[in-house]
């Protein structure tokens, strides 16, 4: 199911994938603690240039706060094995969750993927 999301839901999501807490983005982003979360909360609504700088603490596109609809990208983290959250954890990106919902909107299964990941590895050893 598809949902709206405000834009402290969003900041939320994404903090999450990040592995990062509202003091850190606070930080990183030269923001006050508070005010992160009065947004996170929904209690206030940044201006654009908070979100650039939000944005690109995060390392996600601005437009990650405004799209109209999405699929909450955390519930498809949270289907993830172990070993798969674990990576993107570590690895505090959410592009890879990003390859994967647009992988499972164009009908490429994993073993899909599984196979072309093989083939890449086996032109590499070449």
């Amino acid at each position: 199911m598809k949902e709206n999301f405000a834009i402290g839901d969003r900041l939320r999501m994404v903090m999450e994938l990040r592995g990062m807490g509202v003091s850190e983005l606070a930080s990183k982003a030269d923001l006050s603690q508070p005010y992160i979360s009065f947004i996170v909360h929904n209690k206030r609504q940044p201006t654009i240039k908070t979100l650039e700088k939000i944005a690109e603490v995060l390392r996600v596109p601005v437009s990650i706060f405004f799209d109209g609809v999405t699929e909450p990208t955390l519930d498809i983290y949270n289907h993830f094995p172990q070993e798969i959250q674990e990576f993107l954890a570590k690895e505090r990106s959410i592009d890879y969750i990003a390859v994967a919902k647009k992988a499972n909107d164009n009908g490429i299964s994993p073993e899909d993927i599984r196979t072309i990941i093989s083939s890449s590895e086996k032109q590499k050893a070449k």
